[in-house]
């Protein structure tokens, strides 16, 4: 029997943030539940920004050659993808946006060439996970509707999302086990069955 793959995207330009530990709990709470999990640090990763130069509206591909090409083959496997970041200016931070960019190409895809696989609707299901320093809750709306605007696209359901609001020292997430505990379930509940 296959395992779910389920891929974790860390947003977050700083490594094992608060972002990226509520991530690593949402991918172990897939993995208690079965899936095969993997995380991609966007930051560690050479991805350049869309150029708009229109030639993946003839091919459905994109034309830069960067690590890019190896996010968008893992994404097209899972089943279930799970982005954390922190909030930055009420969105997510630019090497997450610029990730989220060169997915114009499955825009291309789909909406210009027509062609559905393997970006069908309801293929994959994605969760999101943010945290701000600052505590007002309608910081998380813009990031979130940046989010589900890319799970449509590469035909994931979003299935759910968790914000912690108020944390801005590093590693302060720890003092709220309410919010790792919530990621833990949510990373299970990504797995259908």
């Amino acid at each position: 029997m296959n395992r779910a793959k389920v891929v974790g995207i860390a947003g977050s330009p700083r490594r094992a943030g608060n972002s990226e530990r509520l991530l690593d709990r949402a991918m172990a709470g897939a993995r208690d539940k079965g899936a095969e999990v993997e995380k991609i640090i966007v930051s560690d990763l050479k991805i350049a920004p869309c150029q708009e130069c229109l030639l993946c509206v003839r091919t459905g591909e994109c034309t830069i050659k960067d690590d890019f090409q190896l996010v968008q083959n893992k994404i097209r496997e899972a089943e279930g993808i799970i982005i954390a970041s922190p909030i930055f200016f009420t969105s997510v931070p630019a090497q997450l946006k610029t990730m989220i960019d060169r997915f114009q190409c499955v825009w291309a895809w789909k909406c210009v060439l027509k062609k559905q696989e393997p970006w069908e609707r309801g293929k994959r299901r994605g969760v999101f996970i943010s945290v701000s320093g600052l505590r007002q809750p309608r910081f998380f709306e813009n990031a979130s509707q940046v989010i589900k605007a890319f799970f449509f696209m590469i035909g994931a359901t979003y299935t759910g999302e968790l914000f912690c609001p108020g944390i801005a020292a590093e590693e302060g997430i720890e003092k709220y086990p309410d919010c790792l505990n919530r990621a833990t379930e949510l990373g299970g509940k990504i797995i259908k069955g």
